[in-house]
């Protein structure tokens, strides 16, 4: 089972980068045609890539719900990574829109999401959702940054007890990220903050298919919102590259890949037991 559900979350990866390649050529095709309408038609490979795009959007829901992000992903690079308005956003990303809408008006009423999600929603005010939320924002980031303690799945009990501490975590965490954006609003890295944040929309409802034990996360649902993180560690070095010694940057470097590559032998080896 843990083999299927990593070949299924790859290459639900492969259709969500083919989709969003995609898109952003067709905005970028349909906005070539707009500064030469003297060509009187449209260019007929917008059109393939909008297909091309809508093809791979529909793989990677076909793969797994989380997909349904994919139009935020969109969105983000349009705005951030093309500079185009929001009205050009809206305008090319609006058949991935209407796709995701589609989808989960057919998972409501005819693939049991209301039955396995909305109808198991335990009595939980709005205060105590935000914190024990942020609990498993924190508990992800944690085990990205220290590799330890990952697991398939992890739950944690509602927060009852003083959530507001939760609260104002949350707010510090988005807080800092509007920071960092304003401050890369000329770079393209601006995206990857905003990257991983959209990858914990899905979470926002996935994470109540076990009511009973609380609210969960599993933490192959952040695969594609996993790529902002390792491209923002990527940045950082780039950028630390400049500033320190060579044999320091190549240490550091050194570091995180063998880190990476030991963890990810270790855990190979514990879930390749189904036991």
């Amino acid at each position: 089972v843990n083999y299927i559900t990593a070949s299924v979350f790859s290459f639900q990866v492969i259709a969500t980068m083919l989709a969003l390649i995609a898109g952003m050529n067709y905005g970028d095709a349909y906005l070539i045609h707009e500064n030469f309408k003297k060509l009187g038609t449209r260019p007929r490979n917008s059109w393939l890539w909008m297909i091309l795009g809508l093809f791979g959007f529909f793989t990677a829901l076909l793969c797994h719900e989380t997909a349904i992000a994919f139009p935020f992903y969109l969105s983000a690079c349009l705005l951030l990574i093309r500079r185009l308005s929001w009205r050009q956003t809206i305008r090319f990303s609006f058949p991935f829109w209407l796709m995701a809408g589609g989808y989960f008006l057919w998972r409501l009423s005819f693939a049991s999401l209301k039955a396995n999600l909305f109808d198991k929603v335990a009595d939980i005010t709005i205060v105590q959702y935000l914190a024990t939320f942020t609990k498993l924002i924190l508990w992800y980031f944690k085990c990205f940054f220290t590799l330890d303690g990952i697991v398939l799945i992890w739950s944690t009990p509602v927060i009852k007890n003083q959530p507001w501490i939760w609260i104002i975590v949350l707010m510090t965490l988005i807080t800092l990220t509007a920071f960092l954006v304003m401050r890369l609003r000329r770079s393209p890295h601006a995206i990857w903050p905003v990257w991983v944040w959209i990858g914990f929309l899905p979470v926002t409802l996935g994470c109540f298919f076990q009511p009973k034990s609380g609210l969960m996360i599993e933490p192959h649902w952040l695969i594609v919102a996993s790529i902002g993180l390792f491209a923002g560690l990527s940045g950082l070095l780039l950028a630390a590259k400049q500033k320190i010694r060579r044999s320091y940057w190549f240490g550091a470097v050194t570091v995180v890949v063998v880190s990476l590559i030991a963890t990810g032998w270790q855990y190979n080896r514990l879930w390749s037991n189904e036991e």
